[in-house]
């Protein structure tokens, strides 16, 4: 008895498109690797309160390798904006990216930003949308900004966009956890000369002898701090996905598994919404390497890339559509029958009549049985006048009295005989059997 409640629940449509699974179901945790600096370049938009200035955006720019940012002040998120900031203030400083990673905004997917990258040698990737851990290091970096921009006293705090450059400066002479540098020194391959030094007097330059022992100098400490920063990020991201990995519980899904995708921009209050699309999609292919994969609707329409967090088994069969079929089924096939003639599907009607009744009678025996129905029509007609009427009248009523020959419907066959029939046949048993139907229901419609 469990057992079936359990199974009514889990294949409750209701339930499935509001309901969320018991436990953390998803996809085990991936990681992306990049081996020096501006090999994978990371930008995402952070959105603040509307300053004095009037700007409430800032364009965040990562550099996922030594995680050196950069944070830009700007008053919208047109697509022409990301395009001139990167270009004055990234790309002509720091030099041109081998790839580009961002969301799915329009800006950033916009022709003129591909156009940008087309010209430089860019390479643009993107997210799967709605899954801002694919940005992660953007991501983390933005929380970091947010923390420190909320220190400040309540009176700067509307000129807020006048310290970003500082805070991001002091973020990037921090020593990195996960690298175990600091984000200006991976950059540049030197330390930075900050205030502390020139109050406590300490020196952080190197004196050389000649410009190639400096350059050999650099050289040798750039490619150890990098194996080193390797070292210690690709440790601190197996720890991450050790830990990730204990409450995720992936489940593969194949190309023509029946999913629901999870509805993830709602406007407005929605507490008692569905969290899940009504309708179902099904699996089309699964990316190679990474939780991620491609959908269609089951109706019909465009393709989606999602992630595999975005996805759920869907155990419903939808009510509606199957109602729906059914009735556009029953639509055409009495659209059938009244475009179709009467005469044929009484000539259906009588031939499959006399297949199923048996041999028929000779015309004899037809015309004997006929006579002999008339006159007890006749008889019963006759007693049944009011007494002294004209014989003249009294013949015309018993001619209405006598009913239409009735017509018996034409017995279904069992499967095995089905079998036996050849499509035709059966096609004509069946106009015979709504013809009868039909008839049936007139005849009841005119005696009420």
């Amino acid at each position: 008895m469990s057992l079936d409640v359990r199974s009514w629940c889990e294949q409750c449509e209701r339930c499935c498109l509001r309901k969320t699974p018991t436990g953390t179901v998803g996809a085990p945790l991936v990681s992306i690797h990049s081996n020096a600096p501006m090999e994978l370049v990371c930008v995402d938009f952070l959105c603040l309160e509307k300053s004095k200035g009037g700007i409430e955006n800032v364009l965040v720019v990562t550099d996922h390798f030594s995680r050196y940012a950069q944070a830009y002040p700007t008053k919208d998120q047109k697509a022409r904006t990301v395009a001139k900031v990167l270009w004055k203030n990234f790309f002509c400083r720091f030099g041109f990216p081998a790839k580009l990673h961002a969301d799915q905004g329009r800006n950033f997917e916009s022709a003129i930003v591909k156009e940008l990258c087309k010209i430089t040698g860019i390479t643009k990737t993107h997210t799967t949308p709605y899954h801002p851990q694919g940005n992660g290091t953007t991501e983390r970096f933005n929380r970091t900004l947010m923390n420190m921009l909320g220190t400040l006293p309540p009176h700067l705090k509307p000129r807020w966009h006048e310290y970003v450059d500082a805070m991001t400066h002091a973020y990037n002479c921090t020593r990195h956890d996960s690298t175990g540098y600091t984000p200006y020194y991976l950059m540049f391959g030197r330390h930075p000369r900050l205030p502390v030094d020139l109050v406590f007097g300490t020196s952080t330059s190197n004196s050389q002898a000649s410009y190639s022992d400096y350059v050999q100098t650099l050289h040798d400490c750039l490619l150890e701090a990098y194996a080193q920063a390797n070292h210690s990020s690709r440790t601190a991201k197996e720890q991450q996905k050790k830990y990730y990995d204990q409450k995720a519980k992936d489940q593969v899904f194949s190309p023509g598994d029946r999913v629901l995708v999870k509805i993830c921009h709602v406007e407005g209050r929605q507490k008692l919404g569905d969290k899940w699309e009504p309708c179902p999609y099904i699996v089309v292919k699964k990316q190679p390497e990474i939780p991620v994969y491609v959908v269609q609707p089951e109706n019909g329409g465009p393709e989606r890339v999602v992630h595999r967090n975005l996805l759920t088994q869907c155990m419903f069969i939808p009510v509606e559509e199957v109602s729906k079929h059914t009735a556009e089924e029953e639509e055409s096939d009495l659209d059938l029958n009244e475009t179709s003639s009467e005469a044929d599907l009484q000539q259906n009607a009588d031939a499959v009549s006399k297949e199923e009744t048996g041999p028929p009678l000779q015309l004899g025996e037809t015309k004997q049985k006929d006579k002999q129905a008339s006159q007890e029509e006749g008889d019963k007609a006759g007693e049944n006048a009011p007494h002294g009427m004209p014989d003249s009248l009294q013949s015309s009523l018993i001619s209405r009295k006598n009913p239409p020959r009735t017509r018996h419907p034409p017995k279904k066959l069992s499967y095995e005989a089905q079998a036996t029939k050849t499509e035709e046949e059966q096609q004509k048993i069946e106009r015979g059997w709504k013809l009868w139907q039909r008839e049936r229901a007139k005849r009841a419609h005119r005696h009420t």
